[in-house]
């Protein structure tokens, strides 16, 4: 509030503050957007460039009938409330607009993303922190959440970050922080009973749930970490594994079986089961869960 001293008495100036100070500029869409997304990108653009200019004046207008109120007066509570409720209204349209100057950005940097030469093989449902795939030349292109997921991408998540990938068999894979990971191989059609997938761990931890396909031959799906390969049927498992560390198989359901790298024994597991990863990349004998 600024009082001014007037021969009528004191004068209470009411404005509201500039729309301009207060809003951040309305971001450009990118040229490289394309299709639905780019649609609604301007869709989205229009509306806020309207509310803007309907802002604008009305601002004005407020200022014009509250800019010198005489204080006491009877307009001087009407002006305040006024006030209030444009400057929340400005408030709002703001926050608006930094949501969707965050949604062209990320367009942009969509745009931008390297494309895989391999064939899309899933996509990523969820992703925290941060997540990414190496490129050929060894760049690091973040993965987003509805993504595309690439045959043979090394994705690797760093420190409190997550990834969920959904492949094409409705198969969800959870790669939790820290993990290093490529997707070898990938087969799948509906319409005969092709399946087949190869995955190779370097570190992590990881949690998988089998999809359409319910029994399958353990060679057909496998999960190879340096210490062993693990194949699955029909399974709901987890596995940890650092390299020089003890880790663990987890089995919630279905069967699968291990084969060390150095013996090449192998270990069968059954549901609710679990066994330990020595340092030495030996599997221990397996265990119920609940102990």
């Amino acid at each position: 509030m600024t009082f001014n001293s007037a021969r009528m008495g004191a004068v209470l100036v009411l404005l509201a503050a500039p729309l301009t100070a207060q809003v951040p500029a309305i971001a450009e869409i990118p040229g490289c957007a394309t299709g639905p997304e780019r649609a609604q990108l301007e869709q989205s653009r229009a509306a806020l460039a309207q509310r803007r200019d309907q802002l604008k004046s009305r601002t004005a207008e407020h200022n014009g009938r509250c800019g010198h109120v005489v204080q006491g007066s009877a307009d001087e509570a009407p002006c305040h409330a006024a006030q209030a409720q444009l400057n929340a209204t400005i408030g709002q349209y703001a926050s608006t607009v930094t949501e969707f100057n965050k949604q062209a950005e990320a367009a942009k940097a969509a745009c931008q993303t390297p494309v895989s030469p391999h064939p899309r093989i899933g996509a990523a449902t969820t992703v925290r922190g941060t997540v990414y795939w190496l490129t050929s030349d060894g760049r690091k292109a973040p993965i987003t959440s509805g993504g595309p997921v690439y045959l043979g991408s090394r994705i690797i998540t760093e420190g409190d970050s997550r990834l969920q990938i959904t492949l094409l068999d409705e198969t969800n894979f959870t790669l939790g922080a820290n993990s290093d990971m490529v997707l070898d191989e990938f087969v799948y059609d509906p319409n005969t009973t092709a399946e087949k997938m190869v995955a190779s761990m370097a570190k992590g931890t990881f949690r998988w749930v089998t999809g359409k396909v319910a029994h399958v031959d353990p060679e057909s799906r496998k999960v190879k970490l340096p210490v062993g390969t693990i194949g699955i049927r029909g399974t709901d498992f987890e596995v940890q594994y650092q390299p020089d560390a003890a880790g663990y198989i987890k089995l919630f359901s279905g069967e699968l079986e291990f084969t060390e790298q150095k013996t090449g024994a192998v270990r069968r597991m059954n549901a609710g089961q679990m066994a330990v990863i020595g340092s030495n990349g030996s599997l221990g004998a397996p265990i119920a869960l609940s102990q």
